[in-house]
């Protein structure tokens, strides 16, 4: 088992040596150390240090500020280590999520982390509500005038919420997205992570949402890119319909157009899912996919 180290201070006139040298003194054999402010998403160190983890092994920090932008970013952080057999020491915080005690800190500071999240959003609705009885229209100058600064800010800001929201149900989501992708399609994946959700009164999630939320996930580092993979075809599963008639359609007409393809399966009694306007293009794109990878099609150039 190693014990690996991460030091940061947020500015390059501060000193670093003292988390350094606790480090050493807890036993760790490497240590990572950058001087950049915590709010950052790019964060090189870090990463390499967290790469360099094996299943047993400890990651080990002066302090939890070293390490998180908010409070759930950091807790989404550490147990993700749990769930790979990680373990994660906070030297000034007393936690070694290795112990019963140091896992009990760590769900106390996630209820904690809930509740101040709790009382943002109250104290946040209850100003709108006051600023617009007195006849106020919130609004920052700034963004008015599309300053650049505010704009990357509220950018920011913005990304940090989301992140938040996602994260709140992701001790539900996250596991099952994991074990079950890319082995099953994501519509069972939707349907499994939505049972799971009701049994908790947590809002359901749809195909789309699930897979902008793992997207964010593995853009941030903390789910592997591998899940977005396509799914393998189910024993007995045939080509549509509409695959059927668009690789039909190819074949006979090599240098067919998308709009061309629309126009036949338009003239068709196949209508695509969830649309009364006919087939999009986008759609008809997927079609022509579809009879590739079955193997109907050899090659398209529209």
């Amino acid at each position: 088992m190693a014990k690996i180290g991460y030091a940061r201070v947020s500015t390059q006139e501060q000193s670093i040596e003292g988390q350094i040298d606790m480090l050493v003194e807890a036993g760790c054999t490497k240590i990572f150390q950058e001087k950049v402010s915590g709010i950052r998403w790019d964060r090189p160190e870090l990463d390499k240090a967290l790469a360099a983890l094996k299943s047993g092994d400890e990651f080990v920090v002066y302090k939890l500020d070293r390490l998180g932008r908010s409070v759930l970013d950091l807790l989404n952080l550490i147990f993700k280590l749990t769930d790979e057999g990680k373990h994660f020491v906070s030297l000034s915080d007393a936690i070694d999520t290795s112990s019963p005690q140091g896992k009990f800190t760590l769900h106390m500071l996630g209820a904690v982390a809930e509740f101040e999240r709790s009382l943002i959003v109250q104290r946040t609705r209850v100003g709108l509500a006051k600023a617009r009885k007195a006849g106020r229209i919130g609004g920052n100058p700034k963004l008015k005038a599309r300053d650049p600064e505010s704009l990357r800010l509220l950018s920011e800001r913005l990304k940090i919420n989301y992140f938040e929201k996602i994260n709140k149900s992701a001790r539900i989501w996250l596991p099952i997205v994991r074990k079950h992708r890319p082995s099953k399609k994501w519509s069972i994946v939707t349907k499994m992570v939505n049972v799971e959700q009701k049994k908790q009164n947590e809002e359901l999630w749809t195909e789309k949402r699930l897979k902008r939320a793992v997207k964010h996930f593995i853009k941030e580092g903390m789910l592997d890119a591998a899940v977005l993979e396509r799914a393998p075809r189910e024993e007995g599963e045939g080509p549509s319909g509409a695959t059927l008639l668009v690789a039909g359609l190819v074949s006979a007409k090599p240098n067919i157009t998308l709009l061309e393809l629309k126009k036949h399966l338009d003239a068709s009694s196949m209508s695509p899912k969830r649309s009364r306007d006919g087939w999009a293009l986008s759609s008809v794109r997927q079609e022509v996919m579809k009879a590739l990878d079955a193997g109907l099609l050899v090659r398209w150039k529209a």
